[in-house]
C-alpha cells in the first residue's frame, strides 16, 4: 500500500486505488468591527474543506485486508471507493493518448 501524495505514486501495472473522501468545516471568527458595527468588518463563517485520501494497491489481499480494518472502525461508512485499474494512460501536450 502505498499513500498517494504526487503522480509517480501511482504504480503503470495493474493496480486498485482505494479512495476516503473527507469533508472537514472550520469555524472562522469575525473581526471586532463586524460584532460591534454589524454589515461593516469580515463577519463569521464556516469554511468547508472537501479532501481525498487516496492509496494504490498492487496486491487485492492487501486492499482487503485494508477495507476490513476500515469498516471495523466504522461500520456504515459511505466514504470510500474502490477503483480496480488495468492500465494507465500518459497524456502528452500535444493531445495524443499513448498506452504504456
Amino acid at each position: 500500500m502505498v499513500k498517494v501524495s504526487s503522480p509517480q505514486d501511482i504504480t503503470q501495472k495493474h493496480h486498485f486505488l482505494l479512495l476516503i473522501f473527507k469533508t472537514e468545516t472550520h469555524h472562522v471568527e469575525g473581526d471586532e468591527r463586524s460584532r460591534t458595527n454589524p454589515g461593516h468588518g469580515y463577519p463569521a463563517h464556516d469554511d468547508i474543506i472537501n479532501t481525498t485520501e487516496t492509496y494504490v494497491f498492487e496486491d487485492q489481499a492487501d486492499l482487503e485486508a485494508k477495507l476490513i480494518k476500515l469498516y471495523d472502525e466504522k461500520r456504515d461508512r459511505k466514504d470510500i471507493v474502490v477503483i480496480n485499474i488495468a492500465c494507465v494512460f500518459e497524456v502528452k501536450p500535444s493531445t495524443k493518448i499513448e498506452f504504456r
